[in-house]
């Protein structure tokens, strides 16, 4: 608590929240409801989804269901099950990817 008041005394706003989710199954509709329901309530700005589980056909679809207004990357160009997923809020964070692979994403991630 005490950090988010010293960001508001020196004029900066404070950072929202980071996680990641190992999700399986986001293809479900009532999944994809209950990640975007817990992406507003616990304010989160940058998020790593893990093992969704999706098929690539699906992917644009279901990210843009969830994602409404946020900026994506995926691994399906580098494994055909899309095992991670990294989104952000254009208005919170800015990110870049670094490199990438079928098991991880790397990423220079900095608040706007």
């Amino acid at each position: 608590m005490s950090q988010i008041l010293y960001c508001k005394r020196k004029g900066f706003s404070p950072m929202t929240r980071i996680c990641s989710w190992n999700i399986r199954d986001l293809n479900w509709p009532n999944k994809q409801e209950d990640v975007k329901l817990f992406l507003h309530e616990k304010n989160v700005g940058l998020v790593g989804l893990l093992e969704t589980k999706v098929k690539e056909k699906n992917v644009e679809k279901i990210l843009s269901k969830i994602f409404q207004g946020w900026n994506w990357h995926h691994n399906f160009h580098l494994s055909t099950k899309g095992k991670i997923w990294v989104a952000w809020r254009p208005s919170q964070y800015d990110a870049h990817i670094i490199s990438m692979a079928d098991q991880f994403i790397h990423c220079k991630v900095t608040q706007v």
